[in-house]
């Protein structure tokens, strides 16, 4: 810190500088000096707000660690009860379809002529190679049983089958990229 904005610092209260006092007392948004705090003690005093420990304790109901988490407990049964009860208030849930209204304009095609458009620029040969990389896996290749089994039936589905479902198009489509 500079000398100059030691030098600077005041008493929020009286405005008198640190120099000027014995000690000066920094809170979170300003400085408070040991004069001022004598008078504020003075004013409490003579208010009759200064009790006993007891007399606080007594009126601030101080609770031990364990009191404190049964009571929070409790609070936490209350409020698990009241929410219990609201839903059994409840006659039927109404349960209403995923993003029912964005997708109300887009038209579905239910048409069996639609499978039919397959027609592709890649030729079904390079598709079988592409689809070779994407489940032939070396043996040394240490993958969970379901992975394996989930490449055997995209093979099959290749060689055997000669149809593919949408992620394995999808697949392909990626693969020809590369």
């Amino acid at each position: 810190m500079s000398k100059t904005s030691e030098e600077s610092i005041r008493c929020s209260f009286c405005g008198r500088e640190k120099k000027e006092v014995n000690i000066l007392i920094a809170g979170i948004t300003g400085h408070i000096c040991d004069s001022c705090i004598t008078q504020a003690h003075l004013i409490v005093k003579e208010e009759g707000g200064l009790k006993s420990k007891k007399e606080i304790e007594k009126s601030l109901k101080l609770l031990t660690p364990k009191e404190i988490v049964k009571e929070l407990e409790k609070d936490f049964q209350d409020l698990l009860q009241d929410r219990f009860d609201e839903a059994k208030e409840i006659k039927k849930a109404k349960i209403t379809r995923f993003l029912k209204e964005e997708w109300s304009e887009v038209k579905r095609n239910f048409i069996p002529e639609f499978k039919g458009s397959n027609a592709t620029n890649i030729a079904q040969d390079k598709l079988k190679e592409l689809a070779k990389y994407l489940y032939d896996i070396p043996e040394a290749d240490k993958l969970f049983k379901k992975t394996r089994k989930l490449l055997s039936d995209r093979k099959k589905m290749v060689e055997v089958s000669d149809s593919l479902d949408w992620a394995m198009g999808e697949l392909l489509a990626y693969a020809s990229l590369l």
